[in-house]
């Protein structure tokens, strides 16, 4: 109140200093994103302690936006919520993370034309393309970073990093979308990107790990295993090793899981995916990721796959409560959920447990029609598995 009263006795000039001067303290203090790197994992818990004064900022900006038309954004209050988008893609804000990416539009909008202005419009175009990925929208995200591929290659200074990545998420995107062979295709243009880039600046550097990871996946849905395996010893030691140790791309463990249950060595499968829910929990302090659901998942069903149904139907159980909070925004997390626990509870001994499972497996079904109202067989783990996207499926 006593801001708001504040501000009302100072005039434009004076509102537009004084949000600038706010702008550059916290843009001084929020970090930013390796380039090399490609995210900002392990710098989650500094992004979390400002994260609530750069949404304030943006809301901010908006009020003075509709006081007055002549009101413009710094440029480094859009190259600050750029970076803010991309914690909160990581850390699954979706909500947030639309409303930031809405807003960074019209910021840009008010800035002079030239390359840092279409670098920044790229950017966002890039966390939008997440966003929709993250729904369940690989078509959406598929067009996005098609869209922003061509953008990249006319820039007149040619950034190999960031066609690179832009490659990369068009091959997790077709991942998602379930094709496999086009998802290959890009992956190995991002490699070549790569290979590009630092033949241009004559250095000698592996291709990041992370992207071979994302290659291994890959392989498995195309039923390449024995290539799939090849790219994961080169990709989770470098992982391992890496100074200082990066949590969440460690959780490249859930790849293995995923190449070890393909080839039916459940108990295998099981100890990676409990691996990569540990790597993942030393960051992800709240436990509400859809990637610790994932993790939770994998591993009550490797536990059905073993006959261990009570560790199954806990660790089922165990992961709804994660996807209870996202089940508005992420139907066919939760029911594939709902699905496998019908599944367990039908072998479970228990006189009531039957009756549940029938409920459950109803339940499954009404929240995978709602992503997919013309799904017909929803009997079987593939018909979720093939909506949800590719990182925690």
């Amino acid at each position: 109140m006593v801001q708001t009263q504040f501000k009302s006795f100072l005039s434009l000039e004076q509102r537009q200093k004084s949000f600038n001067s706010t702008v550059t303290l916290i843009y001084d203090v929020f970090p930013k994103e390796d380039t090399a790197k490609g995210q900002l994992y392990d710098a989650w818990d500094t992004c979390n302690r400002y994260l609530q004064h750069v949404l304030n900022l943006k809301d901010c900006f908006m009020e003075e936006m509709q006081m007055s038309k002549t009101f413009k954004a710094p440029l480094q209050f859009c190259e600050l919520v750029v970076r803010c988008q991309r914690y909160l893609y990581e850390a699954n804000a979706l909500t947030d993370l639309e409303s930031l990416c809405d807003v960074n539009l019209v910021a840009v909008e008010t800035l002079e034309d030239g390359p840092q202005k279409d670098d920044l419009k790229a950017s966002i175009m890039s966390h939008q393309a997440n966003l929709a990925e993250s729904l369940g929208n690989a078509e959406k995200a598929i067009d996005l970073n098609k869209r922003l591929y061509e953008i990249r290659l006319q820039e007149k200074a040619m950034k190999h990093d960031m066609l690179c990545y832009t490659s990369n998420n068009l091959g997790y995107c077709y991942n998602t979308a379930n094709d496999h062979k086009s998802s290959l295709r890009w992956f190995q243009r991002s490699r070549d990107w790569w290979a590009a880039l630092v033949e241009s600046q004559g250095e000698s550097r592996d291709c990041p790990p992370f992207i071979l990871k994302n290659t291994a996946r890959c392989m498995v849905y195309l039923n390449d295993l024995k290539g799939a395996k090849e790219m994961l010893d080169i990709s989770i030691p470098q992982l391992r090793n890496a100074k200082p140790l990066n949590w969440a791309m460690l959780a490249g463990y859930f790849v293995l899981g995923t190449l070890e249950r393909h080839q039916r060595n459940f108990e295998s499968a099981e100890a990676y995916f409990t691996e990569a829910q540990n790597s993942w929990l030393k960051g992800d302090q709240t436990r509400l990721h859809p990637f610790n659901g994932g993790c939770m998942y994998k591993i009550g069903a490797c536990c059905l796959d073993q006959g261990k149904v009570e560790s199954a139907i806990k660790n089922t159980r165990d992961s709804i409560e994660v996807t209870k909070f996202h089940m508005k925004t992420m139907p066919v997390e939760h029911a594939r959920n709902l699905f496998k626990l019908s599944e367990a509870l039908l072998q479970d001994s228990h006189d009531d447990s039957h009756g549940e499972a029938e409920d459950l497996r109803n339940e499954a079904e009404t929240y995978l029609k709602r992503r997919r109202p013309d799904v017909v067989a929803c009997d079987t783990e593939d018909a979720y598995d093939h909506l949800i996207p590719i990182f925690w499926r």
